[in-house]
């Protein structure tokens, strides 16, 4: 494939400025860059989702004139998408053969879907059950099935978007070992990421692109390094250090015993004010459960004794829970943590509307100022306050999502000391420089008093921004460490 000086505005803003890059068959190239770089609006435009203004795309040598995705998947373009689209209670050959099912007497010929899948199953080797429903299967056997899914269209072109966004460490591993049969079938890939490591060692080139321009294509090598590909995404380095600690260890807000929530059992649990407090699990292990107990969206199986702020009990609501002070920032931000049709105006002002009205109705002029006050504080990128968050890029909708609570009238560094904010892997499809952000922002809510408790599938995350770590092993939650003396190695080793 060959992407010619393809240009794309959306109302005056342009996003895309003449950009070109070349994809070889049996070729893996990384497609990076910082949150709102273009990204996801040229993949859009190669799959034929958008027009582009100006440009063109060559495949195999011929001008493609597709406007429409059912006409780039004609021409050899398929996507697997970052959030995994198979459909729980179908079964994985139902999923693969999913628009495309053949009949027989007007019926769906379940002997001849079956078929089908376990051929494009056993052409790629893959050893999972096709049988079992997709509800039944693992995070990574989704995604496989979400790839097969693609493949059974014959693409010449694969675009996979954050695929390990949401897998653990094995189900990685595995992935790429899938990846590399595709390969030898002479497919060739758009890689998708933000972890920049997977780059470095599963790619063979990479293009980054910086403020809807291509800044670079080269091979990945010896020679290139994270920091390289940092440095041209985000035009600087990032250092990373340690933050001071500035929890006050004998004001303990948060004490849990003997919570059973899923699978997850905890034994003992404590987080002090103006304290980082970690909690590190597989994907699934139950953290996400247990934060949703802390704010009051999901009732315990067991419950023997919790504290938060000396008050006995869990709150019994989400709303008894904001009350408290107790603020929870999903890991699915476009379900859970936004509402993707409103404006950023309109999401930044939706934990706080009593506070921004009078006399029952909502001061436009107050909702305004907030929002322009927050936008500026955590560098929102976005056309204005009246955009759809939905068009936002994924680094900036977990910005508002986040700032959203941060918009509640009287947060005065005095007040954070009543709050805890609960961060269920926050910085997900987050680029590296929106993530340093991310981690100064948690230092400055714990510098001024307030309680985070944080979840991540990313252990070095965990140990940058902690002051304790909570481990899972065993579907129970027990021993807590010291964020300094841990390892990405050790931690690995804890939780499995």
């Amino acid at each position: 494939m060959r992407v010619e000086s393809v240009s794309k505005a959306f109302g005056g803003v342009q996003v895309l400025q003449n950009v070109s890059l070349s994809l070889k068959g049996g070729e893996v190239l990384a497609l990076v860059g910082a949150n709102g770089a273009g990204k996801s609006t040229l993949i859009k435009v190669i799959c034929g989702a958008h027009p582009a203004d100006k440009g063109a795309i060559w495949i195999g040598g011929e001008k493609q004139n597709y406007r429409t995705v059912r006409e780039a998947v004609a021409a050899g373009v398929s996507v697997a998408h970052q959030h995994n689209m198979t459909i729980s209670r179908l079964t994985g050959a139902q999923n693969i053969e999913l628009g495309r099912e053949p009949t027989r007497f007007g019926l769906i010929d379940k002997r001849e879907l079956r078929r089908r899948a376990e051929a494009l199953w056993r052409a790629f080797d893959v050893n999972i059950d096709i049988d079992a429903e997709c509800g039944d299967l693992g995070s990574g056997e989704q995604k496989i099935v979400d790839i097969l899914k693609a493949l059974a269209t014959n693409p010449r072109i694969l675009i996979l978007d954050e695929p390990t966004a949401t897998l653990t460490i094995g189900e990685s591993k595995r992935l790429f070992a899938f990846l590399d049969k595709l390969r030898e079938k002479n497919i060739g890939i758009i890689f998708i990421s933000h972890h920049l490591q997977e780059v470095l060692d599963h790619c063979d080139s990479v293009v980054v692109l910086k403020d809807g321009r291509l800044i670079h294509q080269g091979v990945v090598d010896e020679n290139l390094t994270r920091e390289d590909i940092v440095q041209l995404m985000i035009g600087r380095s990032i250092v990373q250090g340690r933050r001071e600690s500035a929890s006050v260890a004998d004001e303990k807000v948060v004490s849990v015993k003997d919570l059973k929530v899923a699978s997850l059992h905890v034994e003992n649990f404590e987080a002090a004010r103006g304290e980082v407090v970690g909690i590190a699990g597989l994907i699934g292990a139950g953290q996400t459960e247990f934060l949703q107990c802390l704010a009051g969206a999901r009732r315990p199986g067991a419950l023997g004794a919790v504290n938060v702020f000396s008050k006995s009990g869990l709150p019994k609501t989400v709303g008894d829970a904001v009350m408290q002070g107790i603020c929870l920032v999903p890991a699915d931000r476009a379900h859970t943590a936004m509402f993707g049709a409103l404006s950023v105006e309109e999401n930044l002002s939706s934990a706080s509307l009593a506070g921004l009205s009078a006399s029952g109705f909502v001061s436009n002029q107050k909702a305004r100022t907030r929002a322009a006050d927050l936008i500026k504080a955590l560098a929102i990128k976005c056309a204005g306050q009246r955009q759809k968050v939905q068009e936002l890029s994924g680094g900036n909708q977990q910005k508002v999502s986040f700032a959203r609570w941060l918009s509640r009238p009287g947060l005065s560094e005095g007040d954070l000391k009543n709050q805890i904010f609960l961060l269920d892997n926050p910085t997900e499809g987050v680029d590296v420089g929106a993530k340093a952000e991310f981690y100064a922002l948690i230092a400055r809510l714990a510098k001024q008093g307030a309680t985070v408790i944080v979840t991540s599938a990313e252990f070095t995350e965990l140990i940058a921004i902690c002051d304790r770590i909570y481990c899972i092993s065993d579907n129970t939650l027990r021993d807590h460490f010291p964020a300094a003396d841990m390892t990405e190695e050790a931690l690995l080793l804890k939780t499995n």
